[in-house]
């Protein structure tokens, strides 16, 4: 559970990383296109491109931090059901302890009785 916890998590941060570099491509790409209009066509559809890519990034970025949320939900989930399985698991261990103390008491009053 925790190792694919720790994947998403991984990969969510990459790809935000990714989203970043894209947008400072995108971002410079503008500039250029600002400094170069004479260069015209070229510097704009790299812009666009550049733009475009850190968008697709940004999504990118966004689908993988859900996927972590969905992975960090379901390890909670696994983590909370765990422990009620515990809890009832122990709880059942108590009430066979005490079922065996009064069995045994039991026996003791019985070998009493007879002697």
């Amino acid at each position: 559970g925790g190792k694919a916890v720790k994947e998403w998590k991984e990969k969510a941060a990459k790809a935000v990383e990714t989203a970043r570099e894209w947008k400072d491509k995108a971002d410079k790409a503008a500039e250029e296109v600002n400094e170069w209009k004479d260069k015209g066509p070229k510097a704009i559809k790299q812009a666009a491109e550049a733009n475009n890519r850190a968008k697709a990034a940004e999504t990118t970025a966004k689908e993988w931090k859900e996927k972590g949320s969905k992975a960090v939900e379901a390890a909670r989930r696994k983590v909370a059901a765990l422990e009620a399985s515990l809890t009832d698991a122990e709880t059942r261990a108590g009430k066979a302890t005490e079922r065996a103390k009064q069995l045994e008491l039991a026996q003791e009053q019985q070998v009493q009785h007879l002697r």
